[in-house]
């Protein structure tokens, strides 16, 4: 699957949770958000379904912009693939370098302000540690003050989560 199908499997993933999901309770969130119409602390139990659906596709919106359709994968640049008003990534502490292959187990930190890979805006810092596998990719996510937006709703993430994301023969590690 490319790209463009993950996207839109992803937004239409995203699109039915908040059209069709009972919307969280507001809980107080730090001023950074004060601005924000509702927001919701993205923890323990008060998780909304955005939350749930973003944890499960983290990493078609933070790792799949930055593979290119080779065999094996090599990196690619993530600005063909992901709108923002500003974004900074780097991988194990350096920008990407376009084209080199993807090694076994690496780091991916993003700095994103209001940025919508897939149907969602998130603005803050995550940090990736990701593994490979022949199934595809496994990766801790620790995002650090990031707001994810959808609808008219913004939830404050800081808690770890692990991902996955299965590739098909095209990203195959």
């Amino acid at each position: 699957m490319n790209h463009l199908a993950n996207a839109v499997l992803f937004g239409a993933a995203i699109y039915q949770l908040t059209a069709c999901s009972p919307q969280a309770e507001p809980r107080a969130v730090p001023s950074v958000v004060s601005s924000t119409p509702r927001a919701v602390l993205a923890t323990g139990e008060t998780q909304s379904s955005v939350v749930k659906a973003f944890k499960t596709f983290a990493l078609h919106a933070l790792l799949l912009p930055l593979l290119d359709d080779e065999t094996p994968a090599r990196w690619a640049d993530p600005s063909f693939s992901v709108d923002c008003d500003d974004a900074r990534v780097a991988i194990d502490g350096v920008r990407p370098d376009i084209g080199a292959p993807v090694p076994d187990a690496f780091t991916v930190r993003w700095h994103m302000e209001r940025c919508t890979p897939m149907g969602l805006e998130l603005t803050g810092e995550v940090e990736l540690r990701v593994e490979s596998s022949t199934s595809g990719y496994s990766a801790r996510v620790h995002p650090k003050g990031l707001l994810v937006r959808a609808a008219a709703e913004t939830y404050a993430m800081n808690e770890p989560f692990s991902a996955v994301l299965a590739v098909t023969d095209s990203h195959r590690p």
